[in-house]
């Protein structure tokens, strides 16, 4: 009698399992078959790889080689700035992620090198104010000069490493993410100045303003600016998932990098001419700083799925603002010393993307 009991238990446990799990599968069935109704669905773990073109502009708010400053008298002379000019640039970024259940662990490596064309101008009447050119304040007489021709460059190498976690909802899906950024910037400027109102070109005019103007000017100015920093970065990505496996997405996060920065300018090319002639002055410096980058993202995806592989293309705008990221000595009479001032990049990117 107990053996029979013990039989018919054991059937009974069996149906209920196979009662439960066609439950089970019956609250599952519009998960999978239903994909492109739900911002996130049931996958396997998958590993992807990806590439983005990036055409970026970027901005450096203090990259000013000298100023246009009137011919005439004035009180409150209007000054225009000769800056450097910026455009468009191609750059691209690389990276893996993996993903399993609702979490994805993500790193990537952005690379970024530009070297827009030099910016120059020209006055005859020394109309142009030198302001990156002599180390002597109050020398206002030797920062005017004839011509400037000034240029920049930019070297980027930025390293994230992210964990990201998908929270569904009817309709959309939250994923917040954190992690470590690594960022090295190194911005440099060189500046060549032409012929400076100073004795030498006072002495035919007037003896006695040759006398008042007599000081040594250097016509080359280089400067560097590096930075290189780790810090951690905290997000978080809202994203809508359309019919046909399309995806809207928006996306930002806020990283807050320690680290160092090392100045360096250098100063040549004296005029008048002294002895040695290769005479040069340099200047160094660096400081330890916290400085804050945001990053924000908004684009569109669109996703093909088959049995074993995946593959995506997106087309996004992405916006980064790396805070006072440039340090250079300013010595003109005109222009304080500068406290750091923001490089932005801005634009598009294109992103191929292959999971398997």
């Amino acid at each position: 009698m107990r053996k029979i009991n013990y039989t018919l238990f054991l059937k009974f446990i069996m149906l209920s399992n196979t009662v439960s799990a066609a439950i089970i599968d019956k609250n599952k069935l519009p998960l999978i078959h239903n994909e492109n109704e739900l911002p996130c669905f049931i996958k396997s773990n998958q590993f992807s790889l990806f590439g983005d073109f990036l055409y970026f502009k970027a901005l450096e708010d203090s990259i000013n080689y000298a100023e246009k400053i009137p011919q005439d008298f004035t009180f409150t002379p209007k000054v225009n700035s000769i800056s450097q000019r910026f455009d468009y640039e191609p750059g691209f970024r690389i990276g893996a992620v993996y993903e399993f259940s609702d979490w994805e662990v993500y790193s990537s490596w952005m690379r970024y090198y530009i070297r827009p064309p030099a910016r120059k101008a020209s006055d005859n009447f020394f109309g142009i104010l030198s302001t990156l050119s002599t180390p002597v304040w109050g020398a206002l007489g030797n920062d005017q000069t004839t011509g400037v021709k000034g240029s920049w460059h930019l070297n980027m190498d930025v390293i994230d490493a992210l964990v990201r976690r998908n929270l569904c909802f009817k309709g959309f899906t939250l994923t917040p993410l954190a992690g470590v950024k690594f960022g090295l910037i190194e911005q440099k400027i060189e500046v060549e100045y032409e012929q400076f109102l100073n004795a030498l070109s006072l002495l035919s005019i007037n003896p006695t303003l040759a006398a008042i103007f007599d000081l040594v000017t250097p016509r080359d100015v280089s400067g560097k600016s590096s930075f290189w920093g780790i810090g951690p970065t905290i997000g978080l990505e809202l994203s809508y998932l359309l019919p046909k496996q399309f995806r809207f997405f928006l996306n930002g996060n806020l990283s807050c990098l320690i680290g160092t920065f090392h100045t360096k300018t250098l100063y040549k090319n004296f005029t008048p001419e002294i002895v040695p002639e290769d005479s040069e002055i340099k200047i160094k410096d660096s400081n330890t700083r916290t400085p804050l980058v945001e990053q924000l993202q908004a684009g569109i995806s669109k996703r093909w799925e088959s049995k074993h592989s995946h593959f995506e293309m997106i087309l996004g705008w992405e916006v980064q603002v790396w805070q006072k990221q440039m340090y250079l000595n300013y010595f003109s009479t005109f222009v304080s010393t500068a406290k750091g001032s923001d490089l932005s990049l801005y634009g598009p990117f294109f992103r191929v993307k292959f999971g398997f």
